[in-house]
């Protein structure tokens, strides 16, 4: 069984953090989420609702059921309920997470100030910054004069596991650093205010990231609930694609984001899935043209500037690439070593759009088709030498 206390605050000169007690069978954990104090007014300890969400996942592989002595919001209990923990459950290991607690309405919004206009307004519009491909994108597209709704009014960059352990060649603290101070950069370039947080949620309730992504980010925007109006989540870049509600506990998280964000929002509070029909050559398309991008996209899992070699960079490259867009981007990529290697690049594309496994067609099947309309001749080649068809 796991239980979580009540939330409450505590603050210092440099932060607010907002705390809740976190105890299972094989734990007990005080979760931390902090922020600056300029916005610890929109920390919430009033509902339960990030907590349940951060521990979720968990709960339904280790087995376990949830109490929470603090309410959590009607609506979000109705859709994990009725929606979410069904379809997680069905033709798969997980189990059947029953949550025990009060219930309780949405909670009103608190005003910001909105940095375009000057005015206060409620419901703050937002998305994940990490600099890289799906941060553009959402800078990109949110900017349509049709919505301003849904224009972006902050940034956001929440420490809740993105910085693993595919860091610990520089170290997770130096990238890290060196991140946050690019994004602060890049976000006075936009106009956009930045919002940097960090917690201990990844070291309180364990798992693959790639497998609790989504809910880590969704217990960041609920532990400020009463800032946010809507908030964007960077979808995984696919475009749309066919939903496998089967065997759900070996599957990355941003695959059924889809169903995940939609039992996450709740009235005053919308989260998306930011692109979730475009593609990755769609997405990069999309943000090419901006001028921030071209000098601070960073889209590397190993080291602090993009290193040429990881799998984020060799597919952003082939993206640039067939875009026609490379040299828009030589701050961020070393585009001499690209060109004289570029056959090895188009050998490894390959080998993922021919991959076993399923995301990797997904992912990389529209990118090959576009190389091959470009360059089909050096393509056709490249199967050949691979055997394959």
């Amino acid at each position: 069984m796991i239980n979580f206390g009540s939330p409450y605050l505590e603050s210092s000169d440099d932060f607010v953090r907002v705390l809740c007690t976190f105890e299972d069978d094989e734990r007990k954990e005080e979760i931390f989420f902090e922020v600056s104090p300029e916005y610890g007014e929109f920390l919430c300890t009033e509902r339960s609702d990030a907590y349940v969400i951060a521990a979720l996942h968990y709960a339904m592989r280790t087995r376990q059921d949830i109490i929470c002595d603090t309410p959590i919001t009607e609506d979000l209990l109705f859709q994990i309920e009725t929606e979410l923990v069904p379809a997680m459950t069905k033709k798969s290991s997980f189990y059947p997470t029953r949550i025990f607690a009060d219930t309780a309405p949405p909670l009103a919004k608190k005003p910001f100030t909105d940095s375009r206009t000057g005015l206060e307004r409620f419901g703050a519009v937002g998305t994940g910054f990490s600099l890289g491909t799906d941060s553009f994108y959402a800078v990109a597209s949110l900017q349509n004069e049709r919505f301003p709704g849904q224009q972006l009014t902050h940034l956001a960059q929440h420490e809740v596991g993105a910085f693993n352990n595919s860091y610990r060649k520089f170290g997770r603290a130096v990238v890290k650093d060196s991140l946050y101070c690019d994004a602060e950069e890049a976000t006075k370039k936009l106009g956009i205010p930045l919002l940097q947080t960090d917690s201990n949620l990844k070291k309180s309730i364990p798992g693959h990231f790639s497998k609790i992504a989504t809910f880590n980010n969704a217990f960041a925007v609920y532990c400020m609930q009463e800032l946010w109006g809507s908030y964007h989540l960077g979808s995984h870049g696919a475009g749309l694609t066919p939903l496998i509600f089967t065997n759900m506990q070996d599957q990355n998280s941003a695959f059924y984001d889809i169903l995940t964000l939609n039992a996450f929002s709740i009235p005053g509070l919308r989260m998306y899935v930011s692109g979730l029909s475009e593609t990755r050559l769609e997405k990069a398309w999309s943000f090419s043209h901006l001028k921030a991008a071209q000098e601070h996209l960073h889209v590397c899992t190993a080291e602090p500037t993009n290193c040429m070699q990881c799998e984020k960079c060799k597919r952003t490259l082939i993206c640039l690439d067939v875009l026609s867009a490379l040299d828009k981007f030589s701050q961020v990529f070393d585009l001499d070593y690209y060109r004289k290697h570029r056959l090895e690049y188009l050998v490894w594309l390959t080998e993922m759009a021919f991959s076993q496994l399923r995301r990797d067609r997904l992912v990389y099947g529209e990118i090959y088709d576009a190389v091959c309309e470009t360059d089909g001749e050096a393509m056709r080649r490249i199967r050949e030498v691979l055997g394959v068809k």
